[in-house]
């Protein structure tokens, strides 16, 4: 368990502090009045226990919302670079499945996701054979419920 106090900061409107872990690819941000407790695992593998796995970055924030009464967003949308930000909004802790479907209903893309619980984003890079279209983006968390959002995707 990683505790962040971030106090007495003058932070410009419009910046956020966010945690970024470089082993799990995510991406979780960080309340600038209250402590923040940031669960993870050190496992096996190399990367789970580097000394440099996390860093501390003040960025402006950056949110396309899509479902927010869900607790998951989706941004950009229409995602341009091949990149597709998946945001957990207090969510439970364990494994997610995210599935892209085209539009005829096959699917493109199927990626697990180890959430710790809270909030954090995850980033997932869509397949290069994807093309410039409607997609659907279904979310099946740890309790099997589903939760479906549709995006777009401009490709050249």
């Amino acid at each position: 368990t990683i505790e962040l106090a971030i106090t007495n900061l003058n932070l410009p409107e419009g910046v956020t502090a966010i945690l970024e872990d470089s082993y799990l690819q995510t991406s979780t941000e960080l309340s600038t009045t209250e402590n923040n407790t940031v669960k993870f695992t050190v496992d096996q593998a190399a990367g789970s226990a580097k000394a440099n796995r996390f860093r501390l970055v003040f960025a402006k924030a950056k949110s396309i919302v899509i479902d927010t009464k869900q607790g998951y967003s989706i941004a950009p949308n229409p995602i341009e670079n091949g990149v597709m930000n998946l945001q957990f909004k207090n969510q439970a802790a364990g494994k997610y499945s995210v599935r892209i479907l085209a539009a005829g209903g096959q699917s493109v893309a199927i990626k697990t996701i180890a959430h710790s619980g809270g909030s954090a984003t995850q980033n997932i890079s869509l397949p290069a054979t994807m093309g410039r279209g409607t997609y659907t983006v279904e979310i099946t968390a740890p309790d099997r419920s589903r939760t479906t959002q549709t995006v777009l995707v401009n490709r050249k």
